[in-house]
């Protein structure tokens, strides 16, 4: 079974969430839109600028396994896990754009959830 994100559908544009900024040169300016501290989501993932960041998600991950038991971590990542096809249809971009495989999905999503928390409560 190939496991790549392209075997997922796009879904209706009413069901989407997440969108990506529509490119209009003559109302913006150079990187108005682009990410300058983190990423979240596959849009910029992967992308060298932020590797300090990718790193510092790894930190909040240590701090956010150091407050809580073993089994919720193992209970967060069975959500995830459960979540992840209705996670991925959020995104409105096309899934052949995306350039890793379902592995490396759940690990971003993973990662930029627990950072999210830890920014917003730790």
């Amino acid at each position: 079974m190939n496991d790549s994100l392209q075997l997922y559908k796009p879904r209706a544009p009413r069901d989407y969430c997440i969108y990506e900024v529509p490119y209009c040169p003559s109302r913006m300016s150079d990187g108005v839109y682009t990410p300058m501290l983190f990423s979240i989501g596959p849009m910029h993932y992967g992308k060298s600028e932020f590797s300090v960041m990718e790193e510092q998600k790894r930190r909040y991950y240590e701090k956010f396994c150091s407050r809580i038991p073993d089994d919720s971590l193992e209970e967060f990542k069975s959500f995830l896990q459960r979540e992840e096809t209705r996670i991925l249809g959020r995104y409105r971009y096309d899934c052949r754009t995306f350039s890793f495989q379902m592995d490396e999905f759940r690990k971003m999503i993973f990662y930029d959830s627990i950072f999210i928390f830890e920014l917003l409560f730790g």
